[in-house]
């Protein structure tokens, strides 16, 4: 499995070394994935999908909204192990 089989629902980790932060899939589109904390997901359905953490649908890396360009290095786990 890849990151192209997640679908809404699913559980992953993000990983910022050495921190593991499980997480679940909100929503996916053809280029990202969208994500937030397991235990915010549920209650968070109204908010704009540029609030949620977003991650490259085919690496797994995260998508950082900086506008100096740096980098999180924080990436997606999955399957979560």
């Amino acid at each position: 499995m890849g990151f192209r089989d997640l679908k809404v629902g699913d559980p992953v980790f993000r990983l910022l070394d050495p921190v593991k932060v499980e997480m679940l899939v909100v929503a996916v589109d053809e280029h990202y994935i969208y994500c937030d904390s397991q235990d915010q997901a549920m209650y968070e359905e109204d908010l704009g999908l540029e609030e949620y953490w977003k991650f490259d649908r085919d690496t797994g890396e995260d998508i950082d909204f900086d506008p100096e360009g740096s980098e999180t290095g924080s990436r997606l786990i999955y399957p979560p192990a």
